[in-house]
């Protein structure tokens, strides 16, 4: 929607309006790009305030499909992330790629392992499978290659991160 910019959040008159066909599995640099030059072809549009690190705190009390829209929305940067806390002190963690796990019915931030390659975090509504993620001072890694460094200890991932 190409709408007057107001304070409040979705306040603004809409002008106009043109649908864009998402599937999602979009990642914000991608759409991003694509939304510009849509943008571009049109007059007076404006754009609205940048994005900020703190935008990017996961709330595991927001549903799986909100979660998972997040992670894609904060793809690169700042990137989408949380705070688990293991023996040795709490770290955080920016999702890389995930799945809504809607059939599953787990506490918000409750961890579930049903193997060796799978990581679940309840939400709100639904869980999420985590598919990606980078821990602090580490490399991006698959679930498993976490899951492995973890050797059994357990973890727990705090309702919200900041």
């Amino acid at each position: 929607c190409f709408m007057h910019m107001e304070k409040g959040l979705d306040t603004g008159a809409v002008y106009r309006t043109i649908r864009y066909h998402l599937d999602g599995t979009e990642y914000a640099d991608a759409l991003e790009t694509a939304l510009g030059e849509l943008a571009g072809r049109e007059a007076a549009a404006t754009v609205c305030r940048k994005i900020r690190k703190e935008d990017a705190w996961i709330d595991w009390r927001r549903s799986a499909s909100e979660i998972a829209a997040m992670v894609r929305a904060y793809h690169p940067w700042p990137g989408a992330r949380c705070r688990v806390r293991r023996s040795s002190g709490e770290s955080v963690l920016t999702l890389r790629r995930v799945e809504a796990a809607p059939g599953r019915v787990l506490a918000p931030g409750e961890v579930f392992v049903p193997d060796r390659r799978t990581l679940l975090v309840g939400c709100g509504d639904g869980a999420l499978k985590l598919l990606e993620l980078t821990p602090e001072s580490s490399k991006t890694m698959d679930a498993a290659a976490y899951l492995n460094g973890l050797r059994g200890e357990k973890i727990e991932f705090l309702l919200r991160g900041e």
